[in-house]
């Protein structure tokens, strides 16, 4: 999604050196999206640059993936066979 004046920082991260992880919440052609984007710096030194890396999804397509988010972070740590087994309830609508 292309970085749009009329996006809101909820939140911005440390991710490196000269990068940021953004949480925006956007409007586009009439319809909502929370887009979590890759930010780097430009000439300058100050990061602002939004990069092609990140997501961008309606909050509905978010909710459905938070729970999946979370039980990856549980299962960090695990033992090494239950880290590589995909999570049980991760569900798709495609074949």
């Amino acid at each position: 999604m292309p970085d749009t004046p009329g996006a809101v920082v909820l939140a911005r991260v440390e991710a490196g050196r000269d990068e940021d992880l953004v949480l925006r919440r956007n409007h586009h052609q009439g319809n909502d999206f929370i887009d979590l984007r890759v930010f780097t710096a430009d000439q300058t030194g100050k990061v602002g640059m939004p990069q092609a890396a990140g997501l961008c999804l309606s909050p509905s397509k978010w909710r459905e993936l938070l729970p999946l988010l979370q039980a990856a972070l549980d299962s960090a740590g695990a033992e090494d066979e239950e880290w590589t087994k995909p999570l049980t309830h991760a569900v798709s609508t495609r074949n």
